[in-house]
């Protein structure tokens, strides 16, 4: 669950984000180094804050005798 809030959900809107600032850019180089950069930098920014987040612990499971 914490890559899908951390990670997916914010690199899903920032792709709907992406897709339209594509749709309404002029074609040619222009467009396709604005959109990756929009895409690729959050990425890798993303990617490292979970990478250096603490690790989580493994569950134990107490049951009631």
């Amino acid at each position: 669950m914490n890559l899908a809030w951390e990670f997916m959900l914010p690199m899903t809107l920032l792709n709907l984000l992406t897709a339209g600032i594509w749709h309404f850019m002029p074609a040619g180089p222009s467009r396709w180094l604005v959109c990756s950069t929009m895409v690729a930098v959050p990425c890798i920014l993303l990617s490292r804050g979970l990478k250096h987040k603490k690790k989580f612990q493994v569950h134990t499971y107490h049951y009631s005798e």
